[in-house]
């Protein structure tokens, strides 16, 4: 399995953790579908191009796991894992032991995934770097009283999350709180159900633009930016994209939170949101593919509120569709992640810095 045949075609594993299409709450069954319809697009993408592919799932034995991929003779590892036994918080260990190997791989590094994974860590490196993102507090444990001091300066509305997940878990109309009563009650609702910290940030109000960039440092392209059209939300509601908004597709929040791509912006805002999305893709060190996540107010002030690494690369995901409307087809998109990962692992570059709009 995986061996070169006559025609030495580059053998790549497709990795993923089963773990995530097959165990776990719903939650975490609906976020990771998506997972499964990837394996089969882009093994049937890249086994269209000739390459030599083959999926192998981590599995319940890491080192039964590790073995399989040495005697697979493998050229290159392309990186589906979001989470390892379905523990998100163990995805950037997958990078490090393929690391020890070697062995090259698509994606970020194991660094990069842990510290953007940590949201009050990407924040420490934005605010050191000047970077604008919104003011918060981190709780480790639940709460017991709710006067003002436990929001220690951060002014309402604020928003509430889980501090180590990805797609939007653990993210509703509650998540967004306007007073002590409502933030304690929320914050402790979530470090119970999550077993983790809450991240409490002030609320940004504004459209929330995401930022597409393929390749290396200092070789990136910027894909055409989208948004997410909240017009259609009830009025009353506060404009996010929940986690039922994001992956529930037959639900009222999916129908009101339309993705629009390209989007409209003043010449100037566009060149500030791509230049600051560009530096954040240097600073955390992302490769081959990422998203920034970036609020803008009705001043047009531009705020990082993630730093999304290996986003998900179904064809009909946001990544995809950015590129499209940038003139790539999806097969050429997994065909320039392939040769960005190659192209780093052989010391040079494929594309030059290049902005598409």
């Amino acid at each position: 399995m995986g061996k070169k045949d006559k025609t030495n075609k580059l053998n790549i594993a497709v990795i993923y953790d089963y773990a995530c299409t097959c165990e776990g709450s719903r939650e975490n069954l609906t976020a990771y579908q998506d997972i499964s319809k990837q394996i089969e697009l882009i093994n049937s993408v890249l086994s269209d191009m000739d390459y030599s592919v083959f999926p192998i799932s981590i599995g319940s034995d890491v080192v039964c796991f590790l073995q399989t991929i040495r005697d697979g003779k493998v050229d290159l590892v392309f990186n589906l894992c979001e989470s390892v036994f379905g523990e998100s918080t163990k995805e950037m260990n997958i990078p490090a032991m393929l690391d020890l190997l070697n062995l090259p791989y698509t994606g970020s590094g194991a660094l990069t995934l842990g510290l953007t994974l940590d949201k009050g860590m990407a924040k420490r490196i934005l605010v050191s770097n000047k970077i604008k993102t919104p003011e918060c507090r981190i709780f480790y444990k639940e709460i017991g009283k709710s006067d003002d001091s436990i929001i220690d300066g951060l002014k309402f509305p604020l928003i509430i999350k889980p501090l180590l997940e990805h797609g939007s878990l653990g993210i509703s109309q509650k998540s967004v709180v306007t007073s002590g009563k409502q933030l304690v009650a929320q914050v402790n609702a979530l470090i119970s159900k999550h077993k983790q910290p809450a991240i409490v940030e002030e609320f940004i109000a504004g459209r929330e633009i995401y930022v597409p960039i393929i390749g290396n440092k200092n070789e990136e392209v910027v894909l055409a930016m989208s948004e997410i059209d909240f017009t259609q939300m009830p009025k009353d509601n506060f404009q996010i994209l929940s986690y039922i908004g994001k992956w529930e597709t037959e639900s009222a929040e999916y129908q009101e939170t339309v993705p629009v791509c390209p989007i409209d912006l003043p010449r100037e805002t566009y060149n500030e949101i791509k230049d600051i999305a560009l530096k954040v893709f240097r600073l955390m060190d992302c490769r081959d593919y990422a998203r920034i996540d970036i609020r803008l107010t009705e001043d047009n002030i531009p705020y990082v509120i993630d730093v999304n690494p290996n986003p998900c690369l179904d064809e009909d995901a946001g990544l995809a569709i950015s590129a499209k409307v940038s003139g790539i087809e999806y097969p050429e998109l997994i065909n320039r992640i392939v040769h960005s990962a190659m192209g780093r692992a052989n010391g040079n570059g494929y594309y030059k810095t290049k902005i598409l709009t």
